[in-house]
């Protein structure tokens, strides 16, 4: 199975991994919930406003590195 596979490398590099049914149980509440009890910020992957900006100035600094070094699109 891959996700097992991803799953024990992102492990062995220290993180926490969460297993959880994606049918029966949501994502987000569990995060809130870990989150909460540690006392951290559940940080979205991608559907928050600071998210999307941070990945669209990554992306224009990807650009202007690219025209710096005489490639384009």
């Amino acid at each position: 199975m891959r996700h097992a596979a991803s799953a024990e490398r992102t492990a062995a590099l220290g993180a926490e991994v969460v297993l959880y049914d994606r049918a029966s149980e949501d994502r987000e509440a569990i995060a809130r919930t870990l989150a909460a009890k540690r006392n951290a910020v559940a940080v979205p992957p991608y559907d928050d406003p600071q998210i999307i900006a941070g990945q669209g100035t990554a992306g224009r600094e990807i650009v202007e590195d690219l025209a710096a070094l005489g490639v384009t699109a």
